[in-house]
């Protein structure tokens, strides 16, 4: 009994010693979050091989429709490059839509991967077909249109923004739909919307063109508030779980 009496504790040593386990223990990796970098070339690595090879014929169908509409008069011309436009913006993002299909987005969040950030990559990876295609029609088709480059854009970027519009928010509302149907019915009403201008009498007119920056306007507000509206869902959770 005298000899445990006897010990006594070192309590610089022992602060000494705790001081190292809290560092050891704070420089310890325990999890692996991949950034945003590392996570897109992941989706890129595992992108099926059909999506490339479908927004390959996209792109090339794009320079077809170059070749052979140049020659259309006006609202013809806008009319087949915006409703091309918006199906290849369907395209674009089907990937995005598969997050939202077969319970994907649930099994995702189970496995604790980051569904905001990969909703995100996706819309990152239709808007890049968007905005080749729309370079394409733009630079090839724009000046001969007697220089009018920038009207041109602005008659294809009106029904664009409002078709994307109605693609993001099918994503969510239309879950329980097969993908399949969901994602032909989406296509068919964003054609649609793109054709309609062509039906108004006199649209194309230079009198209407603010009407035209107007309704651009009002789309890029839409569209802000559709991908907000994704992420609000994803970060929810009660829609996807619901659905």
């Amino acid at each position: 009994m005298e000899e445990y009496k006897s010990l006594t504790i070192d309590k610089e040593k022992k602060e000494r010693n705790l001081e190292e386990i809290r560092r050891a223990a704070a420089a310890k990796k325990v999890r692996n979050y991949p950034n945003f970098i590392q996570s897109m070339l992941i989706q890129l690595k595992y992108r099926p091989v059909f999506m490339w090879m479908l927004e390959g014929v996209c792109l090339g169908a794009a320079f077809a429709v170059c070749r052979y509409f140049k020659s259309w008069p006006g609202p013809e011309l806008f009319t087949v490059c915006a409703i091309f436009l918006v199906l290849s913006g369907n395209i674009g993002f089907a990937g995005l839509g598969r997050l939202f299909s077969r319970n994907m987005a649930e099994l995702e969040q189970t496995l604790y991967l980051n569904l905001k950030q990969m909703a995100a990559i996706q819309l990152l990876f239709g808007g890049i077909l968007d905005l080749l295609v729309f370079g394409i029609f733009v630079l090839l088709l724009g000046p001969a249109r007697a220089g009018e480059t920038a009207v041109f854009a602005l008659y294809l970027l009106v029904p664009f923004v409002w078709a994307d519009v109605w693609i993001l928010w099918a994503f969510t509302l239309l879950r329980g739909i097969t993908s399949g149907l969901r994602q032909a019915g989406t296509a068919l009403l964003s054609a649609a919307v793109a054709a309609a201008p062509y039906f108004i009498p006199h649209i194309y007119d230079r009198s209407c063109l603010p009407l035209w920056g107007l309704a651009l306007l009002a789309g890029g507000g839409a569209l802000v508030l559709a991908v907000k509206r994704i992420f609000c869902v994803i970060e929810g959770g009660e829609e996807l779980c619901l659905s």
